[in-house]
């Protein structure tokens, strides 16, 4: 009784281990397909930072909204600069990518991997994050 115990406990772990690999494997493949169809298909507005703060594992957390169609969206992603210069990007304007009939699909251009990501020249305007980094 004890050893079929032990094999469904061992079996259990093992199911549940797969079932992780299985939801990061999709979820990374959906991940990879939504950033195909914004690079293929997008469109562009301006976005305005709203909260940036202290990341976890360092960098800095942004939260930012854009408008498209009248509609005003909200998003937040990480950029890994200092956070000790969290404050410079408070109340900046920056461009955001979104997906021509998925706005929610988007991301904001702030560093210039971003800009080169879209085959965009990084704007003189913007050398201030540059030197952040």
């Amino acid at each position: 009784m004890q050893h079929k115990k032990q094999w469904i406990i061992k079996n259990s772990k093992n199911g549940i281990v797969s079932i992780i690999i299985i939801v990061f494997i999709i979820a990374f493949f959906i991940w990879r397909n939504d950033n195909k169809k914004l690079l293929s298909n997008h469109f562009y507005t301006v976005g305005k930072i709203y909260n940036p703060y202290a990341a976890y594992r360092g960098g800095i957390n942004i939260m930012y909204t854009y408008i498209v169609n009248n509609v005003t969206y909200k998003k937040e992603t990480t950029i890994f600069i200092k956070n000790r210069y969290l404050d410079f990007f408070l109340n900046k304007y920056f461009l955001v990518t979104y997906e021509n009939g998925d706005p929610e699909n988007q991301q904001i251009l702030i560093l210039p991997k971003d800009y080169s990501k879209y085959s965009l020249e990084y704007p003189d305007s913007l050398n201030w994050v540059k030197n952040l980094e």
